[in-house]
């Protein structure tokens, strides 16, 4: 039986280098593939993150034509407050 690392979303945005509230997001939209919620919280495999960069994705897209807007929960708090929670 193999035992996966899994990773919370600080954790996640530490690795690839991008903010809590972004990783947060990704892994909602599914950008970030293999997050799962566990107990309200995002958790994902450390091998799921590392395949997703093998597959060349980039950590940060660009966006395509389409203008980018948080979720309405996300919206309705401060940055610090998303990154505190």
């Amino acid at each position: 039986m193999t035992t996966r690392t899994l990773m919370r979303v600080a954790d996640v945005a530490d690795y690839i280098g991008q903010s809590v509230a972004w990783t947060r997001v990704a892994l909602a939209s599914g950008e970030i593939p293999g997050g799962r919620k566990v107990r309200r919280r995002w958790m994902v495999a450390r091998e799921d993150v590392d395949a997703w960069i093998d597959d060349g994705r980039p950590a940060r897209p660009e966006p395509e034509g389409i203008p980018y807007s948080p979720p309405p929960r996300i919206m309705s708090r401060t940055v610090e407050e998303v990154e505190a929670a």
